[in-house]
């Protein structure tokens, strides 16, 4: 495989895994970013929307309208930050609980049903492979914002 053909391979998978969810999650009024949103807020009660666009790996202007539609659908709510009252914390609403449980549960089994023509040692090693090729990408972002203030 030649490295230009991983780069493909990863960004169609990207694709794919956003259209397959974005069509599961469409019939609970939401799309595969809304509901990611979703379940990172329940996971991190009171991140700033800058927190959270970091974690999604998105501009922060990018991610308003989503957040804004879930506050909107009685999912969410935004209170001043307690460290920083210029800036909104994120913190999931009581209608959002069960939701979050079924968007957990519709990535589980999309996940399973993609690996399921791997081995059981595939699947267990394709998660720690690939955080492990996170991990230097996050390493050479590094190096090169390092590299621009020099």
């Amino acid at each position: 495989m030649s490295f230009q053909s991983l780069g493909l391979q990863v960004h169609q998978l990207s694709r794919q895994w956003r259209c397959l969810l974005d069509k599961q999650l469409a019939c609970q009024g939401l799309t595969q970013s809304s509901g990611i949103a979703l379940v990172y807020i329940a996971e991190n009660q009171g991140f700033s929307q800058t927190e959270l666009a970091r974690l999604l790996a998105v501009e922060t202007p990018s991610l308003v309208p989503v957040l804004d539609q879930l506050e909107k659908q009685g999912l969410i709510e935004r209170r001043p930050s307690e460290q920083d009252r210029r800036q909104k914390a994120l913190y999931l609403l009581p209608a959002a609980t069960d939701l979050v449980t079924a968007i957990n549960q519709q990535r589980r089994a999309l996940q399973q049903q993609l690996l399921a023509n791997l081995t059981p040692q595939q699947q267990q090693d394709l998660p720690l492979l690939l955080s492990l090729v996170l991990q230097q990408a996050a390493v050479l972002l590094q190096d090169q914002k390092a590299g621009d203030l020099s």
